[in-house]
């Protein structure tokens, strides 16, 4: 990327039926996904009956009946690929998950508020929003925490050309940062989706899950980079 970010993640989300007792540290530790020192040494954030939290070095894990989302944490965000297809391919192969979302959010500073607010406007003009855009334009003689503009835009699309048989889509968000200081920074949140079921036919099991991520996590990472990249473009050519 030719912005280095300030915060880069990436996450997966299943929908379905899950266990939140299962997903326990120890549970990791018996499989080989984690360590034992780093699960007798995790606390768990929240665990009862309908949902389970935990964060260890790697990856920070939420489990409800009908959701389980992991979020890597450090540089090698491949690693909670394998940890999901080791979960669900392996362990856990019979557990139906209907969908998924491979996510990558990332914040990074334009270093100045004026050139945010010029990719701001580029991407939602103020002019089409008429004579109220107008009335906002007004406030740019106000100090900065005072304006108006763009809060949020997202882009959207559908019938990709994927590996596999299954419905999916790409939806694009950029925003002000809240995570980067002096109303500088960009995010984008680039989920790449996927419907594992239709009418016709219900999911049994996590096999399709477990297809669609190992044949298209790092199409959607790529695609994630050129998406973000693109809005790094647009930033630098407001900084000349």
């Amino acid at each position: 990327m030719r912005i280095k970010p300030e915060f880069d993640n990436a996450s997966i989300v299943l929908l379905g039926s899950f266990n939140p007792r299962i997903f326990q540290p120890a549970w990791f530790a018996r499989h080989g996904m984690i360590g034992e020192k780093e699960a007798e040494k995790t606390v768990m954030l929240l665990q009862n009956k309908e949902e389970c939290a935990f964060g260890v070095d790697t990856f920070e894990l939420k489990v409800r009946l009908d959701h389980f989302l992991v979020t890597g944490v450090g540089d090698h965000p491949e690693h909670i690929k394998d940890l999901v297809i080791s979960c669900f391919g392996k362990y856990l192969p019979h557990t139906p998950v209907v969908a998924m979302g491979i996510n990558r959010n990332i914040h990074f500073d334009t270093g100045d508020f004026e050139v945010r607010d010029r990719v701001g406007s580029r991407l939602a003009p103020k002019d089409a929003w008429g004579e109220w855009g107008k009335e906002i334009q007004k406030s740019y003689d106000a100090p900065i925490y005072e304006r108006g503009g763009m809060l949020s835009i997202t882009m959207l699309q559908k019938n990709l050309q994927q590996v596999g048989e299954y419905d999916s889509s790409v939806q694009a968000q950029v925003e002000p940062s809240i995570k980067i200081e002096g109303n500088t920074g960009i995010f984008v949140g680039v989920s790449n989706q996927f419907q594992l079921m239709d009418n016709e036919k219900s999911v049994q099991n996590a096999s399709l899950a477990v297809e669609a991520l190992e044949a298209n996590w790092e199409i959607s990472m790529k695609r994630a980079a050129i998406i973000v990249d693109q809005i790094m473009a647009l930033t630098e050519e407001y900084r000349t």
